[in-house]
């Protein structure tokens, strides 16, 4: 992955987790990441990631727009998508949802059968056209 478009430009992606605890509250988790205009469903989420602390045997759902599109597995190390990560990311909202401790592939299977349920397979939300053009270059990945 490159990281900024050819003529420089970012999104910007507004992103928070929930809260795992009384004393996880203090502080607001939610914050503003600057993103490459074009950049992957699975590169974008990989950066936002980044940004939280989401402990080593945790679990939590991610969603784009209000769709949940992968399942972050802490404990195995991995990435579990809902969706092609190939995908073109074109969302602002970014929400990563907490299932403690529990199993990512059945955290999985349960949002894929919910989604299915309710409106068919699970799909990303998509923005504005200008959101996905434009070839990537080098510079900074996610600022904020």
């Amino acid at each position: 992955m490159s990281d900024a478009s050819a003529d420089g430009g970012f999104i910007s992606v507004a992103a928070d987790r929930d809260s795992v605890s009384m004393g996880d509250d203090v502080d607001s988790h939610a914050t503003t990441i600057l993103l490459p205009q074009v950049v992957t469903l699975g590169e974008a989420i990989a950066l936002i990631a980044l940004e939280f602390s989401l402990g080593s045997n945790t679990t939590w759902s991610v969603e784009v727009d209000g769709a949940t599109v992968a399942v972050e597995a802490r404990q195995i190390q991995d990435r579990l998508f809902l969706v092609d990560p190939e995908t073109p990311f074109t969302g602002s909202n970014v929400h990563f949802r907490y299932h403690m401790q529990r199993d990512a592939h059945e955290v999985k299977a349960e949002l894929s059968r919910a989604a299915t349920l309710s409106s068919g397979p699970a799909s990303v939300p998509s923005r504005s056209p200008e959101r996905a053009a434009g070839p990537l270059t080098s510079g900074p990945a996610a600022l904020g």
